[in-house]
């Protein structure tokens, strides 16, 4: 017998006023879960392995909070939000994200931000993830 998850749920769409209807994520939930990180094809972000960044075993339905500017933005089943130390994210979840000016950054394999003078100078050493600034989410 396999995990059920007992949450529901209506879609940023339904949240923001639109067509109301929720849907149960039981075992779709575990079906996608195990597809994303079993052998399913997915979205393969960059190698973390040697870095102080990890990547957070989540399945992340959308990006965006509902009646946000840009909420329920689609996510590439595999993307997921990447650790950083000495980081919190203002959100736990990118889909409660409210980030409406949807910024992002670069970050180094130490963890490091990426500053704007860094960016622009062709020398600087190559970053490895670009995320999103308010919930972490890999958007490289």
């Amino acid at each position: 017998m396999s995990s059920v998850l007992v949450e529901t749920f209506e879609t940023p769409a339904a949240q923001a006023g639109g067509t109301p209807w929720s849907i149960a994520i039981n075992e779709f939930a575990d079906n996608a879960a195990r597809f994303m990180f079993g052998d399913g094809i997915y979205y393969q972000g960059p190698d973390l392995k040697g870095t102080a960044l990890r990547y957070r075993r989540q399945f992340v339905r959308w990006h965006g909070a509902a009646g946000s500017r840009y909420g329920g933005d689609w996510v590439a089943p595999g993307r997921t939000v990447v650790e950083v130390p000495g980081r919190k994210w203002a959100v736990k979840r990118p889909e409660d994200c409210t980030a409406a000016d949807r910024r992002s950054a670069w970050f180094y394999a130490d963890g490091r931000q990426m500053t704007e003078d860094e960016a622009a100078d062709l020398s600087s050493p190559e970053p490895v993830v670009l995320l999103c600034l308010n919930c972490g989410l890999d958007g490289t």
